[in-house]
């Protein structure tokens, strides 16, 4: 199963290094954004970036997490309307599909998007967040062949390869098979391995290409 992995496009910031990426990858089996693929909530861009993608290698299945560009200005509904089901759009919730004989799943976590000052209040959104993860990795596990956490923010804590205190609970129970994540545009590792699981940082400026990832 092959995969291509990447974030932070901001489109049309890195646009021509997107496009110049796609010629040099194989054909995928499917592409996963992991956010930020429009500039500053720019939602007509985001048909630029797949209609780029159809251009060279055909309509192969996308899957997107919304990263906190893409949400500027509540953004998010306009581009679902103008991509209608060409992209399939995780926001907290999952998917399985089949490629390749097997059977992938993916979890697709949101970009926290309430405004909350008060720390206890914040923390008990993230302990939800982590109990979702946490049960939608186990009904992927049961019928998946491999599982994907796809997140525009980082799971780690700062640049250490060491998962967050929520993403920790998250993962405790089932541990995907790999995590994606972007938003991290300067990054001297763009592949780390925690606690057996491969972490790749996807973000298009930190690699300068187009990720490819084979399972």
């Amino acid at each position: 199963m092959r995969i291509a992995a990447v974030g932070d496009i901001h489109c049309p910031r890195f646009f021509s290094l997107f496009e110049r990426s796609l010629q040099e990858i194989e054909k995928p089996d499917v592409f996963l954004f992991a956010g930020d693929i429009v500039n500053r909530g720019k939602a007509n861009e985001y048909p630029v970036v797949v209609d780029a993608i159809d251009s060279v290698h055909g309509q192969v299945p996308i899957i997107s997490c919304f990263g906190n560009e893409d949400n500027e200005l509540y953004q998010e509904h306009q581009i679902i309307e103008l991509l209608g089901d060409r992209v399939t759009f995780l926001d907290d919730s999952s998917v399985s599909l089949s490629i390749s004989d097997s059977i992938l799943g993916v979890v697709g976590v949101s970009i926290v998007k309430e405004k909350v000052k008060n720390v206890g209040t914040m923390q008990a959104i993230f302990e939800e967040r982590a109990s979702r993860i946490s049960e939608f990795l186990q009904e992927l596990t049961d019928v998946s062949d491999y599982t994907v956490v796809l997140s525009h923010y980082s799971p780690l804590v700062e640049t250490e390869t060491v998962f967050s205190w929520w993403f920790k609970k998250a993962v405790k129970k089932i541990r995907p098979s790999l995590i994606i994540h972007g938003h991290v545009h300067n990054s001297s590792r763009n592949r780390v391995v925690v606690e057996s699981t491969p972490v790749y940082n996807v973000a298009l400026p930190a690699v300068g290409s187009i990720t490819e990832i084979v399972l």
